[in-house]
């Protein structure tokens, strides 16, 4: 790996969020984030042609592979999307977000019902933010990239839900109609 391809392969690690200095190992970079525990392992093969392999096989799902256990990024524009997938899903693992939301609110007083009214909000946000994230911005139904038109949204009602689907594996960011059809002709 010559030092330009170490650089871009740092450059794209670092702008998908996995902002830990890399460790070169056999070949290839393991490179982590302050904002998960899953490592990322990237190979350049030959061409700007990479493998790149998860130590949580979960944040590669779905992508095709070079060989077993190892996702092939043909290019660097292919890198960064595979690295932006595997962060965007190591940070809204199932549980991560309620983790986060257990940490948030672990101080708050919760003996009336105006305080818990509180502490649903600051786990809104939490969720909001992880499904924002999760989507890119982005309606999964329109592909609309105005977050400020965006719901974020349990497919099954919250009442129903347990701890384990308070996460965005069970969740979707959408752009309601009416809102989108409001905000548009609210100038006139």
């Amino acid at each position: 790996m010559t030092p330009l391809d170490r650089t871009r392969i740092e450059k794209a690690a670092a702008d998908c969020g996995l902002d830990l200095p890399p460790e070169l190992q056999e070949g290839g970079l393991i490179l982590r984030s302050t904002r998960f525990p899953e490592a990322v392992e990237v190979r350049l093969m030959q061409d700007a042609r990479f493998e790149v392999r998860a130590s949580d096989s979960t944040l590669l799902e779905g992508l095709p592979l070079a060989r077993e256990g190892w996702t092939l990024a043909d290019g660097i524009p292919t890198l960064y999307a595979t690295l932006e997938r595997a962060a965007a899903t190591a940070r809204t693992m199932p549980n991560r977000v309620a983790a986060q939301f257990e940490r948030a609110t672990k101080s708050m007083p919760r003996s009336t019902e105006a305080e818990r009214l509180v502490v649903q909000r600051v786990g809104q946000d939490l969720f909001r933010r992880a499904l924002l994230d999760y989507w890119r911005d982005r309606c999964c139904v329109t592909g609309l990239a105005v977050p400020e038109l965006l719901r974020a949204s349990h497919i099954k009602p919250w009442a129903l839900c347990d701890s384990t689907t308070s996460d965005s594996m069970c969740s979707m960011v959408y752009c309601s109609l009416r809102i989108w059809m409001r905000s548009s002709t609210a100038g006139g």
